[in-house]
């Protein structure tokens, strides 16, 4: 068995959003007055509020309509962060932050970072809640990708060649070899996304999620997010099985399956599907809330849709994934909205 990999090509963007002199924002800083915001709600969902804090809450939200609105915007968003609250409002990393949380009676500096929020979810793992099966938000790899022969962090790209088989692998994305006789033919993609160049004189098994491709002299474009994966087909003619169910492709098309099965093929311009081959990625009416999963994809922490409507609204539009903050910002010119910079690099957007 041979392996060749190649320098990385691509790295993470930078984690901050622009400052465009509307919201001059960086990292591990928010407006003050959400930043008090944010406190109240820290300590009323971890429980650490008593009835004086109650009282001099609503003296602190009765203080300007400001106020109000901004304890509003900082609940949703703690709602909007879902699994990870749920499992800080129970772990330990809550009763550390009630201990260190500054009095009701002045506000201050927030004391969550992502290694807090990371520490405070592993915790709750330690205290018996399974989730390293499925991490809330990707914050970390699951332990299958952990396990994986190779991986790729967030926003890094990784190009390696596997006995002849050409492996393009994108942001976040697991691979795992499966040798036989000293050869590998059989290929696992854990998760993520990856580009393959199959030799021609053998066969290639891919195995994603509860399907798997196989290819002679074919190249292809597999990405597996979560319970579904995206097959296309780039060059030659790939088999696509999953269940009982088959399908062949030729080059510019496309299909997707997942437990529910395959759907039919459809025709896809395989210039926009590797795109990220080249550093780009590229929106043709795409909903904001899609978009704003992509951005995920190659950007530490995490973006938030604080606004359901505005997650149906479409955008057209490229860039580089080196710029990918700037995705952010563009909605925020584009849709009149705003986004508010949290510690740990989790970005509120509505």
């Amino acid at each position: 068995m041979t392996m060749r990999d190649e320098p990385r090509r691509g790295s993470a963007g930078p984690a901050n959003l622009r400052d465009d002199g509307r919201h001059p924002v960086r990292a591990g800083e928010f407006p003050p007055l959400e930043r008090e915001a944010y406190e109240w709600v820290m300590r009323f969902r971890t429980g650490a509020a008593g009835p004086a804090d109650l009282a001099a809450l609503k003296r602190w939200s009765e203080t300007s309509p400001a106020h109000l609105e901004a304890y509003d915007r900082m609940s949703r968003a703690w709602i909007a962060l879902g699994a990870v609250a749920e499992e800080l409002s129970s772990a330990n990393s809550v009763a550390r932050y009630a201990r260190t949380a500054p009095s009701a009676a002045s506000p201050g500096e927030a004391a969550v970072t992502r290694r807090a929020l990371i520490g405070g979810a592993l915790a709750a793992s330690v205290a018996g809640v399974a989730l390293s099966v499925h991490p809330p938000f990707g914050f970390w790899p699951s332990w299958s990708e952990f396990a994986a022969d190779y991986r790729t962090a967030t926003g890094e790209q990784r190009q390696i060649t596997i006995d002849d088989i050409g492996i393009d692998m994108n942001t976040r994305t697991s691979i795992a070899l499966r040798p036989a006789a000293g050869v590998v033919r059989r290929i696992e993609l854990i998760a993520g996304e990856a580009a393959l160049s199959s030799p021609a004189e053998d066969v290639l098994t891919v195995e994603a999620g509860n399907g798997r491709v196989v290819a002679a002299g074919a190249r292809f474009n597999l990405r597996h997010d979560g319970g579904q994966v995206r097959v296309a087909c780039l060059d030659g003619d790939v088999r696509v099985e999953c269940g009982g169910d088959a399908r062949v492709l030729g080059p510019g098309r496309q299909v997707l399956y997942s437990e529910h099965g395959v759907g039919q093929a459809v025709a896809v311009d395989t210039n926009a599907v590797t795109a990220w081959q080249g550093g780009l990625v590229i929106f043709r009416s795409t909903p904001i809330s899609d978009v704003v999963e992509e951005i995920n994809r190659y950007r530490p922490g995490r973006v938030i849709l604080t606004n359901k409507d505005l997650g149906r609204r479409q955008l057209s539009a490229r860039f580089r994934i080196a710029e990918m903050d700037q995705v952010v910002g563009q909605i925020e010119q584009v849709f009149g909205v705003r986004a508010t910079m949290l510690p740990g690099g989790i970005v509120l957007l509505g």
